[in-house]
């Protein structure tokens, strides 16, 4: 086999061509820019794109007003449209939400009197005083003569033990409290009793135990037997006559909680018996504990105590060797508590 020999053609010679390049005409073409830009260029006429944007900024206000005429339009069409279906037959449940709807509003109304003219009796007789260190709402009971409750609720400062330093607030007089109250005034630390042992903390809190029976359906037993473990036998205690420890409430004096397994951050602070037994209905009356009184109903006063020691009010000390409620049954059989039932 005999193969051929193939003969390239000679290599363009690079200078010849650039030497044509170079003698040709230079053309100068407008570029894209100056042809928009600047119409003396000799290209189309520039676009005022920087005029256009300005006139659609003026615009803008008008746009946005016609849409807020327009949505305005649309809401009138529909509140008139819904006007109208009312006036349509009204069915028995819509009378029941209106009728529920009223009785709201004037309960509502009836409240805020009722505060308003407390209120209003309470600064009418007020002393004002700067909170130093040291100050407390318990001391300042003390040297007025007024419950820490009072002092609380005319100034919006709840917070038992800190008060803000250099605050000023309201020392409302004895005579525009008890004006204001209706009652006597009995504030613990104050005028309050001082109650220690099982025999004179029974004889003290049975009243307010059998009221709390009344209302909750627990046996007295058990009741005397939470406050008297809750208290340790006497009153008042940090929390005042807080009978069962209760935590923080809303619009409630309060104090800080303690370190023990369980504790709330803080406890309600009850000036008087009074207002701790509101505490305790306060808080027994919630969903949590709905269980004790069915309990004491089938099972008397060891099943509500076994009930009570298995709820969240426990913390632990109801209960003595994982036997939910055995403490408070101890406490019953030791001081015959069962006799008040």
């Amino acid at each position: 086999m005999v193969r051929k020999r193939v003969t390239l053609p000679p290599a363009p010679d690079d200078s010849q061509r650039f030497a044509d390049i170079a003698d040709e005409p230079t053309v100068v073409r407008p570029g894209p820019s100056s042809t928009w830009l600047n119409s003396s260029a000799g290209g189309a006429p520039s676009a005022d794109i920087f005029g256009k944007r300005q006139r659609a900024r003026k615009r803008r206000p008008l746009r946005l007003a016609g849409r807020g005429v327009a949505l305005l339009g649309r809401s009138m069409f529909r509140l008139g449209r819904y006007g109208f279906r009312q006036t349509k037959p009204m069915r028995p449940r819509d009378w029941i939400t209106l009728a529920a709807l009223l009785v709201v509003l004037i309960g509502m109304g009836a409240y805020m009197t009722y505060e308003k003219r407390t209120m209003k009796s309470l600064l009418e007789g007020c002393r004002w005083h700067t909170v130093e260190v040291g100050d407390t709402l318990i001391s300042l009971a003390r040297s007025s003569g007024v419950s820490v409750g009072d002092i609380a609720s005319a100034n919006g400062v709840y917070d038992v033990e800190e008060p803000p330093i250099g605050q000023q607030i309201c020392l409302p007089s004895q005579t525009a409290v008890t004006q204001a109250a209706g009652t006597t005034i009995y504030a613990s630390h104050t005028d309050g009793p001082v109650i220690q042992g099982e025999a004179a903390y029974v004889r003290f809190a049975l009243p307010f135990a059998r009221q709390a029976h009344d209302a909750t359906g627990w046996p007295v037993s058990v009741i005397l037997a939470q406050w008297g473990l809750e208290q340790g036998w006497q009153a008042p205690t940090f929390t005042g006559y807080n009978f069962g420890n209760c935590g923080g409430l809303f619009d409630e004096p309060f104090i800080a909680g303690t370190a023990a397994v369980g504790s709330p951050p803080t406890f309600a602070y009850a000036d008087t018996p009074e207002d701790g037994l509101r505490f305790y209905l306060t808080v027994a009356k919630l969903p949590y504990y709905s269980q004790i009184a069915q309990a004491a109903s089938h099972g008397g006063p060891d099943a509500a105590a076994r009930a009570l020691g298995a709820s969240p009010w426990d913390a632990g000390h109801y209960t003595d060797h994982n036997d939910p409620g055995s403490s408070l049954i101890a406490l019953m059989q030791q001081y015959n508590l069962r006799q008040y039932d």
